[in-house]
């Protein structure tokens, strides 16, 4: 029997979140995020993208390096469509790269 161990892979998110959860059409929302590396590779090329499908937008930040062990924060700001209608909007943010995807969920108020 031959026993192969694959490298651990593991992101996780120890802190998503707006900066305003209420927003007006308009507006620039901010959304913190801070992750930790604790797996046993580096994830290169990784980055974070904000898709709101009932308002057809998807942002992507810069892409970014975050090694084995440590720990990165970042921002993804977008501006809340003009005309947008008030109401409550589920927010997807997902940290990918060619190997791997984590993803988190939040909601945005518009009023």
């Amino acid at each position: 029997t031959i026993n192969v161990d694959h490298p651990r892979k593991n992101l996780k998110f120890s802190h998503v979140r707006f900066a305003n959860e209420v927003v007006q059409s308009g507006d620039v929302a901010w959304l913190a995020v801070s992750m930790e590396n604790d797996g046993e590779i580096d994830f290169e090329n990784t980055k974070a993208s904000i898709i709101i499908y009932e308002l057809g937008m998807k942002v992507t930040g810069q892409t970014f390096t975050i090694q084995s062990g440590e720990q990165h924060s970042l921002g993804v700001g977008f501006i809340v469509p003009p005309n947008t209608a008030p109401g409550i909007y589920d927010v997807r943010l997902v940290v990918s790269n060619d190997q791997y995807k984590h993803i988190a969920h939040r909601t945005l108020r518009v009023i």
